[in-house]
């Protein structure tokens, strides 16, 4: 179920107040998935190997890359598949099932993972030279805190992969869970996943909070494989989503996952 508002963002009670991070609970399938990935027993993420192609040639000697929203590491395999070259990655995320995952894994290069919210990094200014934040913003509650903080930590180069549209969209997957109510009496999800969608303006503002000089390109991904999608989704569908393809466009429920990656380079 889902709920959309096409306005500005409400308050949320302190009771409810984290009850939109669902990852992690006993249901969430997604570590599992995350570390087969990783691991290579089951198919890289078709955003996982496009996000690689465009931060490989930007990786250096002993390049010092952040991953925000690290999961199980699967990104970093990709990454590994192109590059060659010997660098330091930082793989953060909130969800400590996902990094006792990833801490499992023997990784070619020095690879440090920790639990840590995206929203409230602790790095000190500039100590990244590339971060990656892909399929992230659009589930947080403060995305715009999030974005200010990754562009004050980075160096150099900034990638993110998130959802973009004409306006600004707050919108609410409910969790349904059996045999229990679902919503409060002024009609409220218990839990729910953010399905956030913003615009370009949004982000290039949120992007110039961080009072550095940026220039910012939005490169739309249609670089994912449709069929290779629809190949991959029995082992999602059943277990963790309800991302399907139709007409070759990716959708959540009634929504039209419309994927940008955003380019930000840091003078």
């Amino acid at each position: 179920m889902y709920i959309t508002n096409r306005s500005k963002k409400k308050r949320i009670s302190m009771k409810n107040k984290d009850n939109h991070n669902q990852w992690g609970n006993k249901k969430d399938k997604y570590g599992q998935m995350f570390f087969q990935r990783a691991v290579g027993k089951l198919n890289e993420m078709e955003s996982s190997k496009a996000l690689a192609k465009i931060i490989y040639p930007l990786i250096k000697q002993n390049s010092k890359i952040l991953d925000a929203g690290c999961g199980a590491g699967h990104y970093l395999r990709s990454i590994l598949k192109l590059s060659n070259k010997d660098f330091q990655y930082y793989g953060i995320d909130l969800t400590q099932s996902y990094i006792d995952l990833a801490k499992k894994i023997k990784w070619k290069v020095k690879a440090d993972f920790q639990k840590m919210n995206v929203e409230k990094l602790s790095f000190k200014k500039n100590t990244f030279d590339i971060s990656i934040c892909s399929n992230v913003l659009l589930h947080l509650e403060n995305p715009n805190l999030a974005l200010k903080k990754l562009v004050i930590t980075t160096k150099k180069f900034l990638v993110i992969r998130t959802l973009i549209s004409e306006k600004d969209y707050i919108t609410k997957e409910v969790i349904n869970i059996k045999n229990k109510n679902n919503f409060t009496n002024s009609i409220k999800p218990t839990n729910f996943i953010y399905y956030n969608s913003f615009s370009k303006k949004t982000l290039n503002f949120w992007i110039n909070s961080a009072k550095k000089k940026c220039s910012i390109k939005f490169i739309k991904d249609q670089d994912f494989v449709a069929n290779k999608i629809k190949q991959d989704s029995v082992y999602r569908q059943k277990k963790t989503s309800n991302t399907k393809i139709l007409m070759n466009k990716q959708f959540n429920g009634p929504l039209m996952l419309n994927w940008y990656f955003v380019l930000i380079r840091i003078n």
